[in-house]
């Protein structure tokens, strides 16, 4: 399949901080690729990053982000415009980001439809509620006409899902989508991002903290840590087989029908601001060896499709990585 987004060696920081540090993937068409993590490891700084969704306190400071063959990195405000909603549509965590609490439903669709071409009301109407009998919201005509405080907030969250793909947009970006709703809801929604892909050959890149939401919908996972991707590969390698100790941790914190406790991530990630020499994941880590504190490895190939940054625990030599090139 062909590559849709490239992410190349991006590092984002805010001040002289960085947040996002030299991460590298690739998302082909029609392919939806799970980053998870926990809250505040730089899962959300990456994404806007690749929307350019930052203010003038952030900077990229290496890397590239390519999407087909453009640069979004160096795009103009206009080029960014464009980009945004035709090709690259966004679902953020809550829908009150993206939701005006004082417009019916029907006029934000259509203004994001008219913002980007010339379409009658009618004919938009008429595409909106097929859209969201798509995405199973069958009383189209009562949901237009609501205010979203009218809405429950699963509903509200369908609503932001088809807002984000009125104008059928080539990647969606999806911002912890699931994390506001209920169990029930959570895995009806995400039948609904499945339903994307299958209906409009969506490809989607989806960022939570669940490993559970990762397991249903992905088809490639990045396990990301202290601004770094540690883990990455296809979903089947990295549940059954992970190498590097805070996916095993993620994995081992998941509760199970045994009725067995969880165990949960010993310990606190360091702040940003006060990041070691060595692994930053080496002070909560049961396998943490002396070089551990001193080095911080390169992403590294473990097997075709799987790259870890835990060397010593993964049994490879340290070479150079293949992450970058090959992902």
């Amino acid at each position: 399949m062909e590559d849709l987004l490239q992410v190349k060696n991006l590092s984002v920081g805010y001040g002289g901080v960085d947040i996002v540090k030299d991460i590298s993937f690739t998302i082909k068409k029609g392919e939806i690729l799970g980053i998870v993590g926990e809250s505040g490891c730089g899962k959300s700084t990456l994404l806007k990053a690749i929307l350019q969704l930052t203010g003038t306190d952030v900077i990229t400071r290496k890397g590239c982000i390519l999407f087909g063959k453009t640069d979004i990195t160096s795009c103009s405000k206009e080029e960014l415009r464009q980009l945004r909603g035709t090709r690259l549509g966004v679902i953020f965590q809550n829908p009150g980001a993206s939701l005006n609490p004082l417009r019916k439903i029907k006029h934000q669709f259509v203004e994001a439809m008219q913002s980007h071409k010339k379409i009658h009301k009618k004919e938009a109407y008429k595409k909106i509620v097929g859209l969201l009998e798509c995405l199973n919201l069958q009383d189209g005509e009562r949901i237009l006409n609501s205010y979203p405080f009218q809405l429950s907030g699963g509903m509200n969250q369908r609503v932001a899902i088809a807002l984000a793909m009125v104008m059928e947009p080539e990647l969606i970006l999806a911002d912890e989508p699931t994390s506001a709703l209920d169990v029930t809801v959570q895995a009806q929604v995400v039948e609904e991002i499945l339903k994307l892909r299958q209906v409009f050959g969506t490809s989607i890149m989806m960022i939570t903290h669940n490993m559970g939401v990762v397991a249903k919908i992905a088809d490639k996972i990045g396990v990301m840590y202290a601004g770094r991707i540690v883990e990455y590969g296809e979903k089947k390698e990295i549940l059954r087989n992970p190498t590097h100790p805070y996916t095993k941790t993620l994995l081992q914190a998941i509760p199970k029908m045994d009725g067995k406790v969880p165990k949960g991530v010993r310990g606190e990630p360091l702040s940003f601001k006060d990041m070691h020499r060595g692994c930053s994941f080496s002070t909560r880590c049961d396998y943490s060896q002396d070089t551990c504190q001193k080095k911080e490895y390169s992403i590294t190939s473990v097997k075709k499709n799987h790259w870890t940054s835990c060397i010593p625990l993964s049994g490879v030599s340290s070479h150079e990585s293949t992450y970058s090139r090959s992902s």
